[in-house]
């Protein structure tokens, strides 16, 4: 995977923060605090936090999905540091806690204090329940110069912020990269394909990190632009689902490439049919129905080795043909759809359905489509793969429009993070008098009454937010303040 470029002596002053961190928690398990290697190992320590400073003086240490960020930044090391690294995520996940927060006061703090710290460190993952006692131990030393992080703390307004610019950047990218392809193989013009692969390339990896913000932006829906958002949105769910069946990192990428790709053929099916509003003839149906061989051979025509061509060429050409083979183009193989295949068509017909179009003004909303997608299960769609989709969006999957029955409007924000709670967080939605919508508070409809038990908010109906020419994306991916 590439990765953002750093300067490699920046890069090896935060690696030392977290070997720091990692000698001084082994040194405190085996030494007493008066021992002179475990004093070096405090020292080292405040000098790479203050090393490390952010402009308050202070460093921040997050742990989330498996991942290390430093003042709000992911960690970047070497395979040299692995070890060290991954022993302080096994570290911090057996705690359960979601990072530190050293104060500028670090650097000045009494060594027996630090190492006071270290070892409730130590002593916790030894407890029934580490996280609740290590914060009952930290604050009943009430040490001024340290500070635990809550889940909300963790997922920082920074680290937020980073992210959705980053996967604004991709987004945005990947739709230049696919216009770009399709606008020079029109033309007649070379077309090559770094530019796509290296914006997969970011679209993989913040899905792995935290696919949120992705997430909410694959509701954006462009009725002018359909074609090329539509692969797009593909892509993104192609990636997610990939990664929730545990496909490695070069998988996702081809993956990803193919859901980019997968629509490439409809650039040969004339405007006037694609946006059509009444019934295609036949002959205008079997225009459409050749889409995924012409894309395939599109495909074969981009300036790109043929190793890669071979490995993205065939779930394109398989996207409509059905789990059960009943689908187009008709072929005489009876051999399983790829995987790839398999994957492209549950994305490809989600996003499809959930898309107001020429022929289809009114859309289904997404717990809609996901139910009716249900029926089709194992005769359209390979029924693990989709029990596997349908599970990662949620019965109301981000972007679905929520009436409550006292007459406010919601989008669905994120995912419940109880796998075993399936009420949403809510943004709500105020009606401004130019008849548009902006944001308003968030609630959490998982929230209960403490002396009914009952649910507070209860759910009226779901919606497509097109009824009401509301464009999730720009809602959803707004500042986190009510406007």
């Amino acid at each position: 995977m590439n990765a953002p470029a750093q300067n490699p002596a920046v890069a090896e002053q935060r690696e030392q923060l977290f070997f720091a961190l990692h000698r001084l928690i082994q040194n405190a398990g085996v030494h007493m605090d008066n021992n002179r290697l475990l004093l070096e190992c405090a020292d080292d320590f405040v000098g790479a936090v203050r090393d490390n400073a952010g402009e308050d003086g202070g460093v921040t240490i997050q742990l989330s999905r498996g991942r290390f960020y430093l003042n709000g930044e992911k960690l970047l090391y070497r395979r040299s540091a692995g070890y060290f690294v991954h022993k302080l995520i096994e570290d911090f996940e057996k705690i359960g806690f979601h990072g530190l927060r050293f104060l500028a006061s670090t650097t000045v703090s009494p060594t027996s204090e630090i190492l006071a710290v270290i070892r409730l460190l130590c002593e916790a993952p030894r407890q029934a329940k580490p996280l609740e006692w290590l914060a009952e131990q930290l604050l009943d030393l009430d040490y001024e110069w340290l500070d635990l992080l809550q889940r909300a703390e963790a997922q920082s307004a920074e680290g937020a912020r980073l992210n959705k610019e980053r996967s604004m950047h991709s987004y945005s990218g990947a739709l230049a990269s696919l216009k770009n392809v399709v606008g020079r193989g029109r033309s007649g013009r070379p077309t090559g394909s770094r530019a796509a692969l290296a914006i997969v390339r970011d679209m993989v990896d913040v899905i792995i990190e935290d696919d949120s913000a992705l997430l909410a932006l694959s509701t954006l829906r462009d009725y002018d632009d359909y074609t090329f958002v539509h692969s797009v949105n593909v892509a993104i769910h192609a990636i997610r689902l990939g990664k929730q069946i545990g496909l490695s990192e070069d998988s996702l990428i081809l993956l990803g490439l193919c859901g980019l790709f997968h629509d490439l053929g409809k650039c040969s099916v004339p405007p006037h049919i694609l946006n059509k509003p009444g019934k295609l003839t036949d002959e205008e149906w079997e225009s459409v129905r050749r889409h995924p061989v012409d894309s395939a051979c599109h495909i074969l025509k981009l300036e790109i080795s043929h190793e890669l061509s071979s490995k993205i060429l065939m779930a394109p050409l398989e996207h409509h043909l059905k789990y059960d083979h009943t689908g187009y183009p008709r072929t005489p193989r009876d051999s399983p759809i790829s995987l790839f295949g398999r994957i492209l068509a549950i994305v490809d017909v989600f996003d499809a359905i959930t898309s107001p179009r020429a022929y289809r003004l009114e859309a289904m909303s997404p717990d809609r489509a996901i139910e009716l997608m249900g029926k089709d299960m194992g005769a359209g769609f390979d029924p693990i793969l989709l029990k596997v989709f349908i599970n990662s969006l949620g019965v109301f999957p981000v972007g679905t429009l929520l009436a409550l029955d006292d007459g406010r409007l919601g989008l669905v924000k994120d995912r419940p993070e109880n796998p075993d709670e399936w009420r949403p967080h809510l943004l709500l939605l105020r009606k401004e008098a130019s008849g548009s919508y902006a944001r308003g508070d968030i609630i959490d409809l998982a929230e209960k009454d403490p002396v009914t038990e009952n649910y507070r908010y209860r759910i009226a109906q779901s919606m497509h937010p097109a009824t009401l020419g509301i464009q999730p994306a720009s809602l959803l991916c707004a500042d986190d303040e009510p406007s």
